[in-house]
């Protein structure tokens, strides 16, 4: 009943969030086919004017054979939080970048509330190298209601290496998958039951210590002993605080042990930890005021 009970507050929390929030996962997931650094110098500041606390706002443009994805992004001289932004009327070419931006700025609980802001950026190729993949210009536009202006300046950044030689990218139903794969089971059940296999294995616990038991003893029984461990962690939802409560360390928890224990764990079991991992995935992503409302995220302090 308790699974149950989670499951459904979960999937409703993800429905509404997910309904709510604009682009779509299958969406974000797709690779890119271009990625470029965006830099827009003093496009933020802190205080009520422009020449207070100015900070660049630094965003990853990223293009796929659909078009442009929206962007993240982060501030640092204005706060730690990642923020989000949208691109349109994107012209690029090997001369130029034209772009507007619709930037969402996530604040804090450090006295910078959030904020909107938006931007048209002109650049050009750097002239001082043909093959540079570097491009210059300004930006203008508006940072709560209030006209900003500046130097702006893009990368184009390399694309990405190739998996090594002999990789097999994981099938969609394949587990495990993060720590090791199945082909390396063999392997490493022989290394269990060296000396400093089996003291391994007497120190591993936790519910990531059970799924590696799981795996490397088949006793499927140590994979259901780590169910209420994972019950738990989701029953926190998305709680952070500074006393040892962090979201990414749970919600990393469970992604390593539904890896593990995925063969072992009853299929509606698996499906609230998939609701779990997507929902707070997206709340860490799109709610992190509901994350982090007690944690000191000032510069001087982190």
């Amino acid at each position: 009943m308790r699974t149950q009970q989670i499951c459904l507050t979960l999937f409703t929390s993800w429905a509404l969030s997910v309904t709510a929030g604009g682009a779509d996962f299958a969406e974000l997931c797709k690779p890119p086919q271009q990625q470029i650094e965006l830099r827009l110098f003093d496009a933020l500041f802190r205080g009520e004017m422009p020449d207070e606390t100015p900070s660049p706002l630094i965003l990853l443009l990223r293009q796929t054979e659909d078009g442009w994805l929206p962007a993240w992004g982060t501030a640092r001289a204005f706060n730690h939080n990642v923020h989000q932004a949208r691109l349109s009327d994107v012209t690029f070419t090997q001369q130029r970048l034209v772009l507007e931006l619709d930037v969402s700025v996530f604040g804090d609980a450090r006295g910078n509330p959030p904020g909107y802001a938006s931007y048209r950026v002109e650049l050009a190729r750097a002239a001082n190298n043909e093959a540079s993949e570097r491009y210059t210009g300004k930006f203008a536009g508006k940072w709560r209601d209030v006209e900003v202006k500046g130097e702006s300046e893009a990368t184009v950044l390399p694309e990405t290496l190739p998996p090594p030689r002999g990789f097999k990218p994981p099938q969609a139903d394949e587990h495990p998958r993060i720590l090791f794969r199945k082909s390396d089971l063999p392997a490493l059940r022989k290394k269990a039951t060296t000396p400093l296999g089996l003291a391994a294995l007497a120190a591993m616990d936790g519910p990531v210590g059970l799924g590696l038991k799981y795996q490397l003893t088949g006793n499927q029984t140590l994979a259901r002993e780590a169910m209420p461990l994972i019950e738990e962690r989701m029953s926190r939802g998305l709680l952070s605080d500074q006393f040892g409560n962090n979201v990414g360390h749970r919600l990393e928890e469970t992604a390593l042990t539904y890896d593990l224990c995925y063969d072992a764990w009853p299929e509606d079991f698996r499906r609230c930890v998939e609701f779990y991992m997507l929902w707070a995935g997206n709340g860490i992503l799109r709610a992190r005021r509901d994350t982090h409302q007690a944690v000191n995220w000032h510069v001087a302090s982190n």
